[in-house]
């Protein structure tokens, strides 16, 4: 037991030290102004394709959200409390937003980027991609067995049923497909150490 709290507290310690980490780099001059003194990693890419790899990522994202929000709202069979179907399209929805996230830091220092920075947001976008592609997957699999356990595709007494659940389905199949080909574009970005920001 005592080992286990032992690991438990190490663990502890691990991790608050890699939230604070990066602060030893942030530094104070004479003059009373901090400033950043840690590593940078900076995009390979030329700007023109930097930026249009950047494009591409954001419109996928974006129509990523979009099919998954239309999901929501769309009647379907696989939305009326069906949980192997309603978790793995929560999952979808974490996975979205956390991609987001990730890519509006990446985006944000248009090519360069803070060593830490890197490490928590470059580095977790594309496993956030594969994550939104697998739940996803999980999802229209979730979808198309409750489809074969029930014996049908419509919701008793509403006859557009089917139009939905179509719906539902082709837009977890896009959305699906959003998060893969994203996940090959970021690929595309390549990053490289530089001790200083230049212009």
């Amino acid at each position: 037991m005592r080992s286990y709290d032992q690991f438990q507290k190490n663990q502890t310690e691990v991790r608050a030290r890699r939230q604070t980490e990066h602060l030893k780099d942030i530094v104070q001059d004479p003059s009373g102004t901090w400033s950043y003194e840690g590593g940078w990693m900076v995009c390979t890419l030329p700007q023109k394709d930097y930026r249009r790899v950047i494009g591409i990522l954001w419109i996928q994202m974006i129509l990523a959200a979009a099919c998954l929000l239309v999901c929501g709202c769309v009647r379907s069979t696989g939305m009326e409390g069906c949980f192997y179907v309603l978790l793995p399209y929560a999952s979808c929805i974490l996975a979205v937003c956390f991609c987001i996230r990730h890519l509006i830091a990446v985006t944000e220092g248009k090519g360069w980027m803070k060593q830490y920075l890197y490490a928590k947001h470059m580095t977790s976008l594309g496993p956030c991609t594969v994550w939104g592609f697998i739940s996803c997957l999980l999802c229209v699999t979730g979808r198309i067995g409750e489809a074969v356990i029930t014996g049908g595709w419509t919701v008793a007494g509403t006859d557009n049923s089917i139009r939905g659940s179509v719906v539902f389905l082709l837009m977890e199949i896009l959305s699906g497909i959003m998060f893969l080909t994203a996940y090959f574009v970021q690929k595309k970005l390549s990053w490289k150490p530089q001790e200083k920001k230049t212009d």
